[in-house]
């Protein structure tokens, strides 16, 4: 806007500078001013009042071009909105008396704060294979919004479990409890566990080697296509899915018992990198089957076997 208005005074000074009747045209309108107004031609009353017809005569030529200069300030710099807190989008205590609504939101923020946990890990193989300190902790912030929603999902159906409920709504309610608690318990192992020993390992210049990070990427893949599996469930209603998801409890377990004993023998065969990395090697794989279970949980609780 000062730019604007540097420009505008540049203009006033242009045209005041304009020759007229043999002297500069604003000298002229000032004695006119002066003399028809005033009925003086007084040096002193000249000089104050072409200071006071400055500003006026900026003004009248800025005020017609300000809805322009408006327009185009508001192009050059939007006004952001401000930033909202983070905190549930689908829950309110408006829709309590309506027990089906109210279910149907919360299973959509249950859902949400499961997607995110789902990014969640994602990212933690990324930390790990981008050596990115940053991003762990990005992910560790991330698990705040989980705490918040979970935090404010609880006691939103444990109000609905006062209202008067139909069976089906009351299962419901009690299965929701159940998957937003083991949702909270994968992003705290994250958190709490799998972050450290990213930290751990990239703070002390450690690497796996080729055959344990490979073992390492193929648990994480399949851990991670049984939560995302497990959320399309959940969505879905989809029992012969969460039944398989659930069916995944052994089989990840017997998985992560077979990659213990790959990395035993690099061990005996004295493979520096895994003789560096195996107590991160050991608890990353075991964090990985713990997340499973509550997967496999999850699962279980979509098929009512809570």
């Amino acid at each position: 806007m000062s730019h604007i208005h540097i420009q505008v005074v540049i203009l006033v000074y242009i045209l005041i500078c304009i020759p007229f009747k043999d002297e500069n045209f604003w000298y002229y309108f000032v004695k006119w001013f002066t003399k028809t107004f005033f009925r003086t031609n007084e040096i002193g009353r000249q000089i104050a009042m072409a200071h006071t017809l400055m500003p006026l005569l900026k003004g009248f030529i800025m005020l017609p071009l300000l809805p322009m200069y408006g327009k185009l300030l508001c192009k050059l710099f939007p006004v952001k909105e401000e930033e909202k807190p983070f905190g549930p989008i689908y829950i309110s205590d408006t829709l309590l008396d309506s027990p089906s609504l109210a279910l149907a939101q919360a299973k959509k923020e249950v859902i949400r704060t499961a997607e995110i946990v789902e990014e969640m890990l994602r990212n933690t193989l990324k930390v790990f294979e981008e050596q990115n300190l940053q991003l762990a902790e990005q992910v560790s912030l991330t698990d705040i919004k989980v705490d918040i929603l979970r935090n404010a999902i609880v006691p939103y159906l444990t109000k609905i479990g006062k209202k008067t409920l139909s069976d089906e709504e009351a299962k419901l309610e009690v299965s929701l409890l159940y998957c937003i608690n083991e949702i909270e318990a994968i992003g705290d192992i994250i958190d709490k566990n799998i972050l450290p020993l990213a930290r751990k390992k990239l703070l002390s210049q450690l690497w796996f080697s080729d055959e344990g990070w490979n073992d390492i990427v193929s648990l994480h893949n399949k851990v991670y296509t049984n939560l995302s599996c497990v959320i399309t469930a959940l969505k879905n209603d989809d029992s012969e899915l969460a039944r398989k998801i659930a069916e995944t409890k052994p089989v990840i377990g017997r998985y992560e018992s077979e990659l213990r004993m790959k990395h035993i023998e690099r061990l005996h065969a004295g493979l520096k990198e895994s003789l560096e990395t195996s107590a991160i090697h050991f608890d990353l794989i075991d964090q990985y089957k713990r997340i499973n279970s509550h997967i496999a949980s999850i699962g279980y609780i979509i098929l009512g076997q809570l």
